[in-house]
Formats: C-alpha cells, structure tokens, sequence
C-alpha cells in the first residue's frame, strides 16, 4: 500500500502540468516503443517535402517553365536547316537512237542516281512585336510557377505543423487519463480494503469499479483520437500508415512564460499591418500577380495578327547526279518574305477578348484570395485571444478543482462525503486538466495559423 502511495504522488508530480513532461520531451505513441523512431518537428516537415507527389510536380513544372522561357529566348536567333538527299531510279533508261522523217536522234540515258543537299537560315525581322511579349510573359510566367511552388511548399510545412502539434496534445491527454486511472486503481484498493475491515458497504466498493471502467473507456477513446491524429501525420509525411513513430515535444520550442504569450498577441494585434505583411510577403499574393502581368502581355500580344509580318531568308543548295561539281551546279540566295494580314477569320478579335477575359479572371482570383487572407488573419486574431483566455481560465479551474477534489478525498476518507462526492471532484479535476492541455495547445495552434497566413516561411 504504501509502494502504491509513492508510485501515485510520483506520478501525480509529473503530471500535474503536462509541460514538465516537455523536460525529457519524447512522447511514445506506439505500444512497442523499441521498434519506434523519433521524430522530430523538422525531419517529419522535411520528409513531407521529400515524398509529397504534389510538391514534386510543382517544383517541375518549374523546369518547363524554363525550358520554354529558352524558347522564347531562342526566336531572337535565326532559325537554320541543313538537308542531305540521295534517291537511285530502279528501272534505268538507256541512251538510244531515233529515226524521224530521215533524220536520227540520240536519246541520252537518264542517270540512275540523285544527290542533292543544301542549307537555309530564316530570320524574324518583325511579327507585331509579338516576339518581345511573349518572352517578357515566359519570364513572368516562370516567377509565378516559382512562386505558386513555394506557397504550396509554405501550405506542407503549416499542414504538417499542425499536424505534429495536434498529435501531441492528444498523447498528453492519454498522460492525463492514465494518471486519472492509476489513482482510481489504488483509490480502490483502498476501498476493498475498507469494505474487508468492516468500514465501508459493497456499494462503494461497487461504484469505484464503475468508475474505474468508465476511466478505462476514456483511455481508449484518447488513445482512438490520437491514432486518427497520427494517421493523418503519417500521411502528411507520404511514410506507410503503419509506421511506429515517437514524437519530441522539444522541437515544437514551445514557450510557457505567459509574457511570451502576451508578446505574441502583441506583435499581431494591428490587423491592418498583419494585411499589409500578408500582401507584401505572401509567395501566392506575389504568383497572382505575376500571372497579371502576363496576362497584360498575352492582351498586346494579340494585336500583333494586326500588324504586318516581315522575315529574311538566305540559303544554299546543290543537287547532281554524281558527287561532284559542287561549285557549277550549286546556287546560293537571299530573299525577305512581307506578310500583311487583309482578312484572318476574326480569329484576332477572338484572341484580344480571350485575353481581356484571362486578366479579369486573373485580378478576380487576386481579390478573392485577399479577401480570404484578410478574413483568416481576423479569425486567426481572435483565435489565439480566445486561446490565451481560455488558457487563463483554465489554469484557475485547474487550481479550484484541485482544491475541490482534495477536500472531497479527505472528507471520503473521514466518512464525511460519499463516494459519488470524490468521483464528481475527480471527474471536475480530469476536465480541467484536459481543457488546460488544449487550451495550451491551442494557442500555439493559432499562433501558427496566424503565421502562416502573414508571411512565408523560409526556414526549409
């Protein structure tokens, strides 16, 4: 009994603030934890960004976004082409003789084989400036696909942050319902103990053993929670769902100095800066607005089938029935080729109004998307101030509840209170435990929300 005694108070010491387990700071979320890894905060955000097909698709799209930014590049340079044939006649022609009102003919023979080969060079001089537009629009284009890559690189590293944290706060409430079923394990012991003495009736006895299934059920529920929460991390991190994790507590850097806290709210109480951040350092923010610009070049150049169309040529080339004569029978030439547009189908007005709609359906997107990060930076705002009343509220819950269930424990042991008296203060302390963990929590939750949506994560 007295074993069991100093097994409770020591237990009771470690999880009377959740934050003293963060001085070891490895949270085991599997039953065999000698088969388990550590996990750390950064290698589970840097292994999502390894394994995400998503992110892996946007950093490619990023090379061919190069790739054609060389091509528009490319049609400053003439373009050239070299050709070589040879061709052989299967049915040969053999020279012959003619006879015709007395006169004789000779037919040549025709030369079974054909060789020719020849190079030409052709050179834009003008299209309606459509050249210059359309590179200055795959510069713009590769900003954005670059910007648009590390905005859903900025959506990982949030996603999976949350996730971490999420999978923690769960595993500190399983620590909190254990603690609650290891005392209601001895607070029957004791009761048995009283009722084989003669001091106390079968029905306490009865109701510990109901309120100790009801811990145990409150366990497994807490322990259903945190698989969910770790599933959804595994797959954040593309690693099999059934991979046995730990998690340290110590790579989040949570701080518990209320004056931190304060600090935080502080730094983020102007909504209209927090805007301001948003737009001037947000990597999709600045995407859309590359995407406008382009868009704007695409509109000129649709006007270029307006303009008339101006190209050098120049060239040489040579053909023979045998390899040779080279400098007789070949022939070099220059030339320029003008094209004007009388009549197109009105296929250019057609592309002038596609292009309008794409910059309208552009800025429309923009406005939408700095709507929505005004809106989620005064949700996030108000969230992390609900998080530190609420953390505030809790921690004197906390404290009245302990108080209120040690009365009630001391008065049970006297014969003072019933058993359903220390069961409802012992139910009253659990929550208050368990709202104090979330509160906690939630605050860094929100903290990071509200991060996310001002500025852009440059860390990994």
């Amino acid at each position: 009994m007295i074993k069991a005694l100093i097994n409770l108070l020591a237990i009771s010491f470690i999880f009377a603030n959740p934050l003293l387990k963060s001085q070891e700071g490895i949270y085991n979320s599997n039953l065999n934890s000698a088969e388990s890894k550590i996990y750390t905060l950064d290698e589970c955000i840097k292994i999502a960004l390894e394994k995400n097909p998503d992110y892996k698709l946007a950093t490619q799209k990023i090379n061919i976004s190069n790739a054609y930014l060389r091509t528009m590049k490319g049609q400053y340079f003439p373009s050239a082409d070299f050709s070589a044939s040879y061709n052989r006649q299967l049915i040969n022609f053999d020279a012959e003789t003619m006879s015709f009102m007395g006169q004789v003919f000779q037919i040549p023979g025709q030369e079974p084989n054909s060789f020719s080969t020849g190079i030409s060079v052709n050179y834009n001089l003008f299209d309606g400036f459509n050249r210059s537009n359309n590179y200055k629009k795959a510069e713009l284009n590769l900003h954005s696909t670059e910007y648009n890559a590390k905005a859903f690189k900025n959506s990982i590293i949030y996603n999976v942050q949350k996730s971490y944290i999420d999978v923690i706060t769960k595993m500190q409430e399983i620590a909190i319902q254990n603690e609650n079923l290891i005392l209601g394990k001895n607070q029957l012991e004791d009761i048995q103990a009283k009722f084989e003495a003669g001091v106390t009736h079968i029905g306490t006895v009865a109701s510990q053993e109901a309120d100790l299934a009801n811990r145990e059920f409150a366990i497994v529920q807490a322990q259903a929670g945190m698989n969910n929460s770790k599933l959804n991390l595994l797959n954040l991190m593309g690693l099999p769902l059934d991979t046995k994790m730990d998690l340290s507590i110590a790579s989040i850097n949570l701080s518990t100095d209320t004056n931190d806290m304060k600090r935080i709210i502080e730094k983020y109480s102007d909504t209209e800066k927090n805007f301001n951040d948003a737009i001037s350092q947000r990597y999709d923010i600045q995407a859309y607005s590359n995407a406008i610009e382009a868009s704007k070049l695409s509109l000129e150049s649709s006007y270029s089938g307006y303009y008339p169309r101006l190209s050098a040529n120049a060239g040489w080339n040579w053909s023979n029935s045998k390899l040779e004569k080279f400098n007789e029978l070949s022939r070099a030439y220059v030339g320029a080729s003008l094209s004007i547009p009388i009549f197109d189908q009105f296929n250019t007005s057609y592309q002038i109004e596609n292009a309008k709609y794409e910059i309208l359906q552009n800025e429309a997107e923009l406005f939408k998307l700095k709507q929505n990060i005004q809106n989620s930076i005064s949700i996030s705002l108000e969230n992390i101030k609900l998080a530190y009343k609420q953390l505030e509220i809790s921690d004197r819950a906390l404290a009245a509840s302990q108080k209120n269930y040690d009365i009630a424990r001391e008065r049970f042991n006297v014969g003072n209170a019933s058993i359903t008296d220390m069961i409802t203060a012992n139910n009253a302390l659990v929550l208050s435990k368990i709202n104090r963990n979330s509160a906690f929590y939630n605050f860094f939750l929100a903290q990071k929300d509200i991060e996310f949506q001002i500025s852009s994560n440059t860390n990994y």
